[in-house]
């Protein structure tokens, strides 16, 4: 039987400082009562954001400029990554910066490339770490439970990598916390938030 449990107090500021090449993802539909019947599991919110995320138009992957508040600090990140559309745990490959002006650069991205969309949500943030011998040993994922403005409650699994040779293990990892969090696959969603509100808009 698999033994995963909370990273310590040492553990997770580590993994919180890292720098990640990669994630293996998941995002799904999720509900109160579920999340409910999963605090024993998730443990303490480690940090809870309000996240501002401007999508501006983009021919190769995905980009964004994240303004986050949490704790009352203000943090602003530019976002570049590449995830194929598809349920189940996903490759997600990335560059992140942080910015000093969100404003300026927002401006001149959007003079540049045109905005595509912008995504409003309050994230609680959890870790849980995979601690044996076996399928999640020393990985460690990022739970989101994200409360999106105008679609409603997800909770997005990001298994985080630093080589090649884990993602086999990242992917059963997520399938592992999708069974512990009560998420089917029914629940799952392929598409990014900002493309489930561009389908909706145009509904």
């Amino acid at each position: 039987m698999r033994n995963f449990q909370k990273p310590s107090d040492k553990k997770l500021d580590y993994y919180r400082k890292i720098k990640m090449p990669a994630n293996v993802e998941i995002k799904a539909h999720y509900d109160e009562e579920r999340l409910n019947k999963s605090v024993d599991f998730l443990g303490a919110v480690v940090e809870e954001m309000n996240q501002t995320d401007t999508f501006f138009n983009s021919k190769n992957g995905r980009l964004k400029l994240r303004e986050e508040i949490s704790n009352g600090f203000i943090q602003n990140y530019l976002i570049g990554y590449h995830r194929t559309n598809a349920t189940g745990p996903t490759r997600s490959d990335f560059t992140k910066t942080e910015i000093n002006e969100p404003e300026k650069l927002k401006e001149i991205l959007g003079n540049t490339l045109g905005i595509r969309g912008v995504v409003k949500k309050t994230r609680k943030l959890y870790l849980v770490s995979g601690m044996e011998e076996s399928d999640g040993a020393g990985l460690v994922s990022r739970v989101h439970i994200d409360t999106v403005e105008g679609l409603g409650l997800f909770l997005e699994l990001e298994v985080l990598m630093q080589h090649e040779a884990q993602e086999v293990g990242a992917s059963k990892f997520a399938r592992y916390l999708m069974d512990k969090l009560r998420i089917s696959d029914e629940d799952l969603v392929s598409e990014a938030y900002i493309d489930i509100l561009f389908t909706q808009n145009e509904s």
